[in-house]
């Protein structure tokens, strides 16, 4: 038996990423195609959405992001297309609004998908890495 000599994958991402379940539209005019889904995951630079047909990587993509009475609307472009779970990757492209309210978003969507008040360490370390966005 060979023993793989593959270390374990680190996540080098400069942006941290949150599992969530946010509405998202996402509209390709070059492609002609209007998406009603949702993101898997969400980071200040970007976000993972369901798509059956995913777009193809370097489509230019207008995005609405919808949680509860919140609207987002991004400029972004799909960086990424995966097989399992089914969807595409995307990086979005911010203007200092957009940006702002993004981190906004992100910070409380950061924040639920922490564990329980119980693990006080994690929160901590988050709390480090990612203070509390004023406004």
């Amino acid at each position: 038996m060979m023993l793989s000599s593959h270390a374990p994958q680190v996540d080098q991402r400069a942006h941290p990423r949150f599992p969530c379940s946010v509405s998202v539209q996402v509209h390709a005019p070059t492609e002609d195609v209007l998406l009603l889904t949702y993101a898997l995951n969400l980071s200040t630079a970007g976000a993972f959405v369901r798509a059956n047909r995913p777009l193809p990587v370097g489509t230019k993509v207008r995005v609405e992001l919808c949680r509860q009475r919140e609207r987002i609307s991004l400029e972004g472009v799909v960086v990424r297309v995966e097989g399992e779970p089914r969807g595409m990757g995307m990086r979005f492209d911010l203007d200092a609004s957009s940006e702002s309210a993004l981190e906004r978003l992100v910070d409380r969507v950061g924040r639920e998908a922490l564990p329980p008040a119980a693990d006080a360490a994690a929160r901590a370390l988050y709390a480090e890495l990612a203070p509390p966005i004023k406004g």
